[in-house]
């Protein structure tokens, strides 16, 4: 069963910090330069690994924009 985002730790901070963040930063597409970024994806950690790590998962330095088509890609690829 495919848990809510809220549910992940995703909540109203995630998005302001975090997704704002990282969109105001990468208004194209990290992978292929070609897309409008419109999804905020932790890079190269996961929001798992940075908090088990002791770092802000919320903060825009660990992130990379995308865009629908790459994402998808990414996501079957790199994520659990």
């Amino acid at each position: 069963m495919k848990t809510t985002t809220r549910r992940r730790g995703y909540g109203t901070w995630h998005v302001q910090r975090f997704r704002r963040g990282v969109l105001a930063r990468d208004s194209w597409c990290a992978v292929c330069g070609q897309g409008r970024a419109v999804y905020a994806d932790h890079w190269p950690k996961t929001a798992r690994q940075l908090v088990t790590d002791g770092q802000d998962p919320n903060d825009p330095k660990h992130g990379r924009g995308l865009c629908r088509q790459c994402r998808q890609t990414t996501r079957g690829v790199t994520r659990w």
